[in-house]
């Protein structure tokens, strides 16, 4: 069965206007920084993930939950790209901040505590 590839702009509709700027300029920084994008339908939407070509590791995934749009940040490469976390929307910030401690760093440690 051939691989079905689903456009970069089936995933910006369905994102929602108000995340459009912010990924499209994820994705350039990605693209430019040796990353692949890889775009799976699944039960909510699309799952979308960054691939560093180099390492093979997923950086960042997009999924779609009943609550909206979210992004996962792979921390174990977080020093390479750090600089891309601050250009993050503040609702973004804020929902990081929140998450539980076994879900971000700490000491640069996920943390189970």
């Amino acid at each position: 069965m051939p691989k079905i590839i689903i456009p970069f702009t089936a995933f910006l509709e369905s994102a929602g206007t108000e995340h459009i700027s912010f990924i499209n300029n994820l994705h350039e920084y990605l693209s430019e920084n040796k990353c692949s994008v890889e775009i799976k339908e699944a039960k909510n939407g699309y799952v979308v993930s960054y691939k560093h070509k180099p390492s093979k590791r997923v950086v960042v995934n997009y999924v779609f939950r009943k609550k909206g749009l979210m992004m996962r940040i792979y921390a174990d490469n977080i020093l390479t790209y750090s600089d891309v976390l601050t250009k993050c929307p503040d609702s973004m910030k804020k929902e990081i901040k929140k998450a539980g401690v076994c879900k971000r760093l700490v000491k640069y440690n996920c943390s189970q505590n």
